[in-house]
């Protein structure tokens, strides 16, 4: 007998956080740090256990950057979640704005 496993597409309202990041500091590329807090402190941009982040897209601006990138959980994508950060010209984070959906637990 086959069995086909599928993933299960959780459709609901996200969540939208806004963040202050101005007590942070950057030494490293907008992306990279984006890569780096989401390993190291994921509570501050939304993240919960089992949480990453994909598609990774830095878009330059004549004030700044901004860092988009979407949410997966346990490595599958999560739809409509996704993380903008807003990066000010001398390459120092400013504010996170994270369209986040609540998951529910399975176990």
């Amino acid at each position: 007998m086959l069995h086909l496993w599928l993933p299960l597409l959780v459709v609901a309202q996200p969540t939208v956080l806004h963040r202050d990041l101005d007590h942070l500091a950057a030494s490293e590329s907008p992306r990279a740090f984006v890569e780096r807090l989401a390993r190291e402190s994921p509570a501050l941009l939304g993240l919960s256990l089992g949480d990453g982040l994909t598609d990774l897209q830095e878009l330059e601006l004549p004030s700044g950057a901004i860092v988009r990138a979407r949410r997966t959980h346990q490595g599958l994508p999560v739809l409509g979640s996704a993380i903008a950060v807003r990066f000010a010209a001398d390459g120092q984070p400013r504010a996170v704005r994270a369209d986040l959906v609540d998951l529910p637990d399975f176990a």
